[in-house]
Formats: C-alpha cells, sequence, structure tokens
C-alpha cells in the first residue's frame, strides 16, 4: 500500500473536500508530492474509467501545484499540465485541456521560473510544443521570453505547426491583450470584456461609410473563427457579409441591414483585436477557452479574412493592413443580439469593400 491510496478512495464520492484538504497539505509541504497523485490518480482513471471526483482530485493537483511557491512547484506544474489525464473527460474539448493548462501556468507562476523549465532540455526533447505554448502566453502576458524563444520557434517552422504564423513578440496592434486574459491572482479570473457601450448620442454609420454596394464573396469560417466556439459548443450565433463600397445604402440588405441611422462610432484596430481576443480567449456562455495561444491565432486568422488578404501574407503585412483600414462598432440593439453579455457587431473597410461581422451567444 503506498501513501496516496486515500486517493483513491475518492472514487464514487460526492464530498472529496477532504482528500483535497490532505493533499494540499502533502503538495505544500513537499511540491514533487503532485507528480506522485497525480500519478495514483491517472492509474485509477485508467482502469476504471471517468469518476467526477478522481477527475476533480487530479485537476486539484495541477492547481495546487500552479500556486504552491518554488521552482520545484514550477516544474510539477509544466510536467502535469503537459500531461492531462489520458482517460476523457465529459468536456466539449478535452484536446483544449494542455492549452488552458499553459494558460494557467503562466498566469500563476513566476515568469523566471518558466522562463528556466524553457531553458531545460526537458521540454525541447520530450514536448517541445508544450514549451512553445508555454512561451507564447508569456508573450501575451507582456513577460519577455528572451534568446530560448527562437530554438522553440525554430522548432515550430520545421515541424510545420500552426503556431509558427505568430511571432514570439506582441505587435502594437495588441496592445492591452494581456488584460483580456484571467487574472488567477485576483479571483476567478476575466470574463467577456467586448467593445464598450456606445457613448449616448453618438454618430450613425451613414456618416462614417458612403454606402454599399454588391455583395462580395467572404471566407465566412475564417471571418468567425474567434466565434467558432459560440457556434460549436454554446448557443452562438455569427453572420457575416462583404459588400463593395457604395454611394447609397440599399433598403434590401438581409437582416442584419447596414441602415444609415445605424447608431456607430469608430474605434481604433486596438480595441477591435482585444475584442476579437477576449472572444476567442474567454469562449461565450457554455463554450469552452482553447487557451491564449491557440485565441490569438484565430484573431489572426479572422483579421486577415476581414481585409480580404491573402492566407500566407505575414503578421505584420496584416497588422499595417489593419492599422490602415476603417473599424467601425455598430450599437447591438437589433432584435437579432440576445443582449446577455456575449455581443459583438464590427465593420471595417479598406475604401474598396465593405464587411461585417455580427456575433452573440446566450445562456
Amino acid at each position: 500500500m503506498d501513501d496516496w491510496t486515500w486517493v483513491r478512495k475518492a472514487r464514487g464520492s460526492r464530498d472529496w473536500r477532504g482528500a483535497q484538504q490532505r493533499m494540499a497539505r502533502a503538495i505544500r509541504g513537499t511540491p514533487t508530492a503532485a507528480l506522485d497523485i497525480a500519478q495514483a490518480l491517472d492509474e485509477d482513471l485508467a482502469r476504471d474509467g471517468y469518476d467526477i471526483a478522481v477527475d476533480a482530485l487530479r485537476r486539484h493537483a495541477f492547481v495546487l501545484s500552479c500556486q504552491v511557491p518554488g521552482a520545484d512547484a514550477t516544474r510539477v506544474a509544466v510536467e502535469l499540465g503537459a500531461r492531462p489525464p489520458l482517460q476523457p473527460t465529459p468536456s466539449p474539448r478535452p484536446d483544449y485541456v494542455r492549452l488552458r493548462n499553459a494558460r494557467e501556468i503562466v498566469g500563476r507562476r513566476p515568469p523566471d521560473e518558466v522562463r528556466d523549465v524553457l531553458r531545460a532540455d526537458l521540454l525541447r526533447h520530450d514536448d517541445p510544443e508544450f514549451g512553445l505554448l508555454l512561451g507564447h502566453e508569456l508573450v501575451l502576458r507582456g513577460s519577455s521570453v528572451g534568446p530560448v524563444a527562437s530554438w522553440y520557434a525554430g522548432w515550430a517552422e520545421r515541424a510545420a505547426h500552426p503556431l509558427a504564423y505568430l511571432p514570439l513578440s506582441l505587435l502594437d496592434i495588441e496592445a492591452g491583450v494581456s488584460g483580456c486574459l484571467p487574472q488567477y491572482g485576483a479571483g476567478n479570473g476575466s470574463s467577456w470584456t467586448g467593445l464598450p457601450d456606445l457613448p449616448a448620442g453618438g454618430g450613425r454609420l451613414g456618416d462614417l461609410i458612403p454606402g454599399v454596394g454588391v455583395p462580395a464573396p467572404v471566407p465566412t469560417d475564417l471571418v468567425a473563427a474567434p466565434f467558432q466556439d459560440w457556434l460549436d459548443h454554446s448557443n452562438g450565433s455569427v453572420q457575416v457579409a462583404r459588400y463593395v463600397l457604395g454611394d447609397t445604402f440599399p433598403a434590401d440588405l438581409p437582416d442584419l441591414d447596414l441602415r444609415p441611422d445605424r447608431e456607430a462610432v469608430l474605434v481604433p484596430p486596438t480595441r477591435v483585436v482585444q475584442s476579437l481576443f477576449s472572444a476567442a480567449s474567454n469562449g461565450g456562455a457554455y463554450s469552452p477557452s482553447p487557451g491564449g495561444a491557440l485565441a490569438r491565432l484565430r484573431v489572426w486568422t479572422s483579421l486577415r479574412a476581414l481585409l480580404g488578404l491573402p492566407a500566407d501574407l505575414p503578421v505584420d503585412e496584416v497588422a499595417h493592413a489593419a492599422a490602415k483600414a476603417t473599424w467601425i462598432q455598430l450599437a447591438t440593439n437589433d432584435d437579432w443580439f440576445y443582449d446577455v453579455a456575449w455581443d459583438v457587431w464590427l465593420v471595417v473597410t479598406d475604401g474598396a469593400s465593405v464587411t461585417t461581422v455580427a456575433a452573440t451567444d446566450t445562456d
């Protein structure tokens, strides 16, 4: 009988607070104990299948390793975060667990300790992808990844990893995205931080663009990338449309018509990026979070499609085009929006076309 037999006895329990308290005492005393406890829980899950108590304790072992002080705890957190239980949970996206774990590690652990783990050989040899995720999460929180970033960037290029598209540094247009991430030390974390309400007595769409012409092709799925989980795993709806820039506002546009009297205000591209990133990284009412790194990739996918740019255009060139474009926020006071907490309505024009994306979700 090993020291962690009491952990396995939690299976089938409706109340595992006692086991959590005992686990907390063990891990706070010796952070590496989290590895042995997690192994015992993983063996239980692999042998007997999913159990809510065992799964909760396994998650708690990771969270505790993120919270207790010391470089040993950071290394343990990385090891546990990189290898979630093999037994799938009822989560709608179990493949997101590693992504969220990387976000939580960087959100809770001292940046210097995370960088030390990135410099070690363990991740480079055994799990370079998780190192890449940690690097991107550091970037999103405004922390320098230093020279070690070049190794992971090179690995991503060689492996043709999707995140190879993103630079391991923030662009000016991404200023403020760290405020859209969970603030783990201050409570439960962030919630939806979309665009603010329009000021009372603001402008009208007809004051900002002359009109819209005939419809034009638009890659709807790419524009909607930040809201994809709202559609797949919550109650979300998204509408995307593109028109040639015109000199009038036709009366026969679809449901979310771009009328000249729509309440509208110009917004800077940095605020647009923050809104799209918050939607992608925090999810909607019930949709899961893909973590910060994948959310950032989805934002750039959407920006590129909103502006009608080639799929292989470098990020800095997309940012340059986004900075030159005119971004407009429309009031989400149409009956199409659920008007609960998750509503976005944006319009962008590059002087030749007008593209709009509207998204909403409800609980």
